[in-house]
């Protein structure tokens, strides 16, 4: 990822079983397309009160311009998830600045007897240079006995490598892979550096309520080498939960989150 933390696409449009099912997955790769879809039962991490759900996922990318220092980027997916063995309580609620702030959680109330949940979303980006954008939006709805609760997120990303590489383009999966840094800080070199930017927004629906968040980030990600890099993040961020969440005082919460990040990969 480019940033800290992943979007709220990513984040909010998502599975309850998390990232890591146990299952079947194909794929199928052409010269500008990819399509993949895949057949998972539970998180294998975490410990379910009951066992058997089914989740189907599937995504597919094509690359309409793709000829070097230009390639245009369309993408969509969507996932149906069914907890066979019994109904769940969920929630729907996010974090809108950094993962390790309980103060920045969009809240939600919890969601009793979801039997599933199904949700999707579209891609759109272009790299051009040493320059990439992608937008993307995607909505999630929990199936509930009543009514169901929807999730709504979207999401405008860009990046420039300021040092003049290429952004790591992977054709094959369509996404943002990890840049090959040919001459690392190790050796003598420079490594890499990019600047990044991203504003994002989440709206969550629940029976009754409704909380909304935004997010505007400016980042530089400096690439020591194809294996370490130092992220710096600075999110202003703004939350507003329903007043039945938060009570009769001040709904709208704002404020400005720096991360610092020194990641290894291996």
């Amino acid at each position: 990822m480019p940033f800290v933390e992943a979007n709220f696409v990513a984040s909010a449009i998502a599975p309850d079983r998390g990232g890591f099912g146990f299952g079947a997955q194909a794929r199928l790769i052409g010269a500008n397309w990819h399509a993949s879809v895949a057949v998972t039962g539970d998180d294998i991490d975490a410990a379910q009160p009951r066992s058997d759900d089914r989740t189907l996922l599937a995504r597919a990318h094509w690359n309409p311009i793709k000829r070097d220092g230009t390639i245009l980027h369309l993408g969509a997916w969507t996932f149906d998830e069914k907890f066979i063995g019994g109904t769940r309580n969920l929630s729907a609620g996010a974090n809108v600045a950094h993962g390790l702030n309980p103060r920045t959680v969009l809240r939600s109330p919890q969601l009793a007897g979801a039997t599933g949940n199904h949700g999707g979303g579209v891609e759109a980006g272009a790299v051009v240079g040493p320059v990439w954008v992608m937008g993307e939006a995607g909505r999630r709805v929990i199936d509930l006995p009543q009514s169901d609760a929807r999730t709504v997120a979207k999401s405008l990303s860009a990046g420039w490598f300021v040092t003049g590489e290429a952004p790591p383009y992977a054709a094959a999966t369509g996404g943002i892979g990890r840049p090959i840094v040919k001459r690392s800080v190790f050796q003598g070199g420079r490594g890499q550096v990019e600047l990044t930017a991203r504003y994002q927004e989440i709206d969550v629906r629940t029976p009754g309520l409704r909380s909304t968040g935004a997010s505007a980030t400016g980042g530089a990600n400096w690439y020591l080498s194809g294996l370490m890099r130092v992220m710096v993040n600075a999110t202003a961020w703004r939350l507003t939960p329903d007043r039945s969440l938060v009570g009769a005082g001040r709904r709208t919460d704002r404020g400005t989150t720096f991360v610092l990040r020194t990641q290894i990969v291996f």
